[in-house]
């Protein structure tokens, strides 16, 4: 989620109206019920690979521990970040989350781009991985595979850098 974004988000406890009163806090405006404790906790936001990086350990956890309760939160909270990622302009069957390859040190997207010919119609479609692994220096590697026809690699990582680095609620 964008800094402007977030000023219009709304809370994810009671939907009410929340704005940003520093970098990676934000509180809710207008007047609350009393009873409602989550209000005085500041929530916080991420980077879109570290929560869902954070949420595939949190699964984990659960499934090791039988807390189905929380395990099936997590996993409802993990489609709606990953709902975030790239959809649409030639990446038309949308991000999946290969979560059989992913685990704590690195993250895998499956998705396939439609690719158009000199003429504008659509001709082709690529398969391509998004493999994400965190990065003390650079924030995190991202590796895009598959055919770089016309040179789509490079459109792939900036659309899918920018996704990944995307602020989301934590």
């Amino acid at each position: 989620m964008r800094i402007e974004q977030i000023k219009s988000t709304l809370c994810r406890y009671c939907n009410k109206p929340i704005e940003i009163i520093d970098t990676g806090r934000y509180v809710h405006t207008g007047d609350h019920d009393a009873d409602a404790d989550h209000h005085a906790v500041l929530q916080t936001f991420e980077p879109r690979f570290r929560r869902i990086a954070t949420l595939l350990r949190a699964i984990d956890n659960c499934e090791e521990s039988g807390n189905w309760k929380w395990h099936d939160r997590h996993i409802d909270v993990l489609e709606k970040v990953v709902e975030g990622m790239p959809n649409g302009s030639g990446i038309d069957c949308g991000t999946k989350l290969d979560e059989s390859n992913a685990d704590f040190g690195k993250l895998v997207f499956l998705f396939s781009f439609h690719h158009m010919n000199e003429n504008g119609m659509y001709d082709r479609w690529t398969e391509h991985k998004a493999i994400v692994k965190p990065d003390l220096q650079f924030y995190f590697t991202l590796i895009i595979t598959g055919r770089n026809k016309n040179g789509i690699k490079n459109y792939l990582r900036d659309i899918y850098s920018e996704a990944l680095a995307e602020l989301v609620l934590s």
